[in-house]
């Protein structure tokens, strides 16, 4: 894998910074952080850069478009958690219930969320991996920019966005489903969509709300 720094990009008078990275993959694919102005682009080796700016041409507006109608999951002094808008305020303690959230000082939000996914995912996660007949994972939960999950399979170890956290837990659960199913075919073949089909019928369903920012679809 290599990574490289490109030319500065200009789209409606506004520059936007862009990383290559080659991989042994076979199609080009283009992703855009919108916080840092950033296109991520990952191509096969020998990739020509002509190719890698002519599809940004075509993929450029739409990413970005996409990028600024996505939802924010921090409203006034509320915040989604599993697809419901909690209250925040400050107190003595970080405190989290279904009723609000409780903050020492506000930076300290992403901490309290973090520990409230770690929890979930610890409830949640050995159902699956008996269900599907797979190892135990130890698991982390940190800030992911271009995926929501990972599985380093060799280590039995789990990574999940903390965003996931303001989504529905129907929306959670189909990414532990996708994440697990690595352990059984190390790809995005079709024996792999078969097994998360298998185990999360409506997948394809709940994949869309997730990319579109929908937290409360699927919520109970």
């Amino acid at each position: 894998m290599k990574e490289e720094i490109g030319a500065d990009y200009y789209y409606n008078f506004n520059q936007y910074q862009v990383l290559i990275t080659y991989k042994r993959i076979r199609n080009i694919i283009y992703r855009y952080d919108k916080n840092k102005l950033l296109f991520r682009i990952s191509a096969p080796y020998l990739t020509s850069k002509k190719t890698i700016y002519k599809h940004l041409d075509h993929f450029a507006p739409k990413l970005i478009a996409k990028a600024n109608k996505r939802n924010e999951p921090v409203i006034e002094n509320t915040v989604y958690v599993f697809a419901h808008l909690v209250p925040i305020e400050i107190g003595k303690k970080n405190l989290y219930s279904e009723e609000k959230i409780t903050l020492k000082k506000k930076e300290d939000l992403p901490k309290v969320l973090k520990q409230v996914l770690i929890n979930y995912l610890n409830d949640t996660l050995p159902r699956y991996e008996s269900l599907m007949g797979v190892h135990h994972h130890k698991i982390t939960v940190r800030a992911m920019s271009t995926r929501h999950g990972s599985n380093s399979y060799y280590k039995n170890h789990l990574s999940f966005a903390l965003t996931l956290v303001h989504y529905s837990k129907a929306i959670i659960d189909s990414v532990i489903v996708h994440e697990l199913a690595h352990d059984l075919h190390h790809n995005h073949s079709k024996h792999f969509y078969d097994c998360v089909l298998k185990y999360c019928p409506n997948y394809r369903a709940l994949k869309k709300a997730l990319d579109n920012t929908q937290y409360e679809y699927g919520k109970n």
